[in-house]
């Protein structure tokens, strides 16, 4: 087998919109570039790339131009996995209706297409880099990063799982995954970033020139509770300390291994959208959250407390938004599996809980991405229903969906 590494810049022009918090903003400055980076694996004259784009999320209609456009280049791939790192500072990636309503701005459609073509350079350049390599694997616990968002001394899942890629001359890739939210930066920036994920690949860099970092399941992680403030000095300083510990991490590497076997399986998977509320009812809900908030901050209650109230405010207007829209009964979701020498990685399409994955993980030989294909939405546990906290509100799903989805996964693995 070989593999081969592509990386390509995918910053957009300053005055695009920022998406990820609401409402959207415009952006005035650029702090880092996006990337998109691909992988390329080609096992028996079939080939198989995993792309991730320094973005809030990625549609499937953006898979199905990247790989029309490999196609009419006459590359011929047998998978592609898409992620997004999930950065709150970046602009949107259409999926087709946005794309071809006339009343989308002009500048996304323009970013959209510059995105297809950077990514299919990535893609090309990856397999023309192609070489044979051999790999080691790490895993640790990461800490003192991010924390869950709605408790800090609550657990979750923050494994750091690691794959050391040598190649036959020498030149190495990192492969890299934890689960972390790249909400360093708030709504009150403006800047084009990439968020913590710039940062740290940045720190990596001295060591591993190229590398590559996967999202892992990060639906209820946050820095919430463990940054000082929203503000460059505080991503670099949070950076700075998940950086240090994927080093670490690197220093106690398993043995060298050649990759004998890969293979990917497709499952699909209907999942129910929630029935909404009247809009009045929703509305009735707002009023009493908000008056909540102002009660709270009269009786000087703690910032953590305050901010899980103000979030719970900004779910119930999601909530309202999508109150308004048609949705169909189920949305039908991509799961991938990926087997490659007695470990699995499932690809979630998704911002799922970090501690739903937890049986998936049971055998000590899975890992688990999110964000994969296409992003549509939360995955929540039902405490988080119970508690109607802001991922729950703004969830499409209804509750006990994702704890369906990982037992139907856990059958077909």
């Amino acid at each position: 087998m070989k593999l081969g590494y592509f990386e390509k810049i995918i910053t957009p022009e300053i005055n695009i919109d920022l998406v990820g918090f609401v409402p959207s903003r415009i952006s005035k400055s650029i702090e880092k570039d996006l990337f998109v980076k691909v992988i390329s694996l080609k096992n028996n004259n079939k080939y198989y790339s995993w792309l991730v784009c320094d973005l809030l999320g990625l549609s499937l209609y953006f898979k199905q131009r990247l790989l029309s456009k490999l196609k009419g280049n006459r590359i011929i791939l047998d998978d592609l996995q898409i992620f997004a790192t999930h950065t709150h500072s970046g602009p949107t990636c259409l999926n087709e209706k946005e794309y071809y309503n006339p009343k989308t701005d002009p500048k996304d459609v323009a970013y959209f297409d510059f995105l297809v073509e950077q990514s299919y350079q990535a893609v090309y350049l990856s397999i023309e880099n192609l070489k044979t390599f051999t790999y080691k694997l790490g895993k640790s616990q990461i800490s003192d990063f991010q924390s869950n968002r709605f408790n800090k001394d609550v657990a979750y899942d923050n494994q750091l799982l690691i794959i050391e890629v040598t190649f036959f001359d020498m030149q190495q890739l990192l492969i890299y995954s934890f689960a972390g939210h790249p909400t360093i930066l708030n709504n009150q920036s403006y800047a084009i970033s990439p968020d913590f994920v710039g940062e740290v690949s940045l720190l990596l860099r001295d060591k591993y020139e190229n590398n590559i970092f996967f999202n892992a399941p990060c639906g209820e992680v946050s820095s919430r509770f463990t940054r000082k403030e929203s503000s460059l000095k505080e991503l670099k300083r949070l950076a700075k300390i998940a950086a240090s510990q994927v080093l670490l991490t690197c220093e106690n590497l398993s043995d060298k291994k050649v990759l004998a076997n890969y293979k990917v399986k497709h499952l699909e998977k209907l999942i129910a959208y929630k029935d909404f509320d009247k809009k009045e009812d929703i509305i009735k809900q707002l009023q009493k959250a908000k008056t909540n908030l102002e009660i709270s901050k009269q009786n000087n209650l703690a910032y953590e407390k305050l901010r899980l109230l103000e979030s719970k405010i900004e779910g119930l207007g999601v909530y309202l938004e999508n109150s308004q829209k048609d949705f169909p009964e189920f949305y039908l979701m991509n799961i991938y599996i990926a087997y490659f020498d007695g470990y699995k990685v499932v690809n979630i399409a998704g911002e799922i809980f970090s501690t739903l994955i937890l049986p998936l993980k049971a055998d000590d030989k899975t890992w688990v991405l999110a964000l994969s294909d296409e992003y549509q939405s939360y995955l929540v546990d039902k405490n988080a229903f119970k508690d109607k906290t802001y991922e729950a509100l703004a969830s499409l799903y209804k509750v006990n969906e994702a704890e369906n989805l990982i037992r139907d996964i856990i059958k077909k693995m």
